[in-house]
């Protein structure tokens, strides 16, 4: 097996850093997740990364792959109401293969990416901020703690304050990096490429 982190699908699993001024308010924005693997792509609602809180309704963003292999995006302006944006095609990754998936809001469309390639078309979009809540940014989950856990692996985590222009090779710094490729098996925490 390669390093990685890997989730069971068990609510309360995940990695998570605490709030931050740079991962609020985003109006462009990147969200990726690299070296992912799942045993069956379509078997069900994953949380891939979120900074969703429900009860204190922190909600911001959330980056998620339904049971049907669609990749969506939701936000939220107010911390209390959802918008979703969904990719117009499956990612078709064949069950136990790796592949990298990418979210990207730019200006008044959100465009989904498997491998650096985009899934589908481009959906339209607003260009209203999204909330600056104080929910902790979590990867492997939808929202809260226990929301749609994810049941795979996945080798590094994301996240940008800008739109990325080379979905391939990121060229922008990201304000969030967690490259598990790095943490020492079997440790409970670890410093993020970013510095969390």
């Amino acid at each position: 097996a390669s390093d990685a982190l890997y989730l069971p699908g068990v609510a309360g699993n995940y990695t998570s850093v605490p709030d931050a001024a740079n991962l609020d308010g985003f109006v462009d924005f990147t969200l990726e997740m690299k070296g992912v693997t799942f045993a069956d792509w379509t078997s069900g609602e994953r949380g891939l990364m979120s900074k969703w809180e429900t009860a204190s309704n922190d909600r911001a963003w959330r980056f998620q792959m339904s049971a049907t292999g669609t990749l969506s995006l939701l936000v939220s302006f107010d911390g209390a109401a959802a918008t979703t944006y969904t990719s117009t095609a499956s990612t078709g990754v064949t069950d136990g293969a790796t592949a990298d998936l990418m979210a990207r809001k730019k200006l008044n469309e959100v465009r989904f990416y498997v491998n650096g390639v985009m899934l589908g078309d481009a959906v339209a979009c607003v260009t209203t901020a999204l909330d600056a809540g104080a929910a902790t940014a979590k990867v492997g989950v939808n929202y809260n703690t226990t929301g749609s856990p994810m049941d795979g692996s996945v080798e590094r985590a994301r996240v940008w304050n800008a739109a990325v222009d080379n979905q391939a090779t990121p060229t922008e710094t990201p304000v969030l990096d967690m490259d598990f490729t790095r943490a020492t098996h079997g440790s409970t925490s670890f410093a993020c490429t970013s510095g969390q």
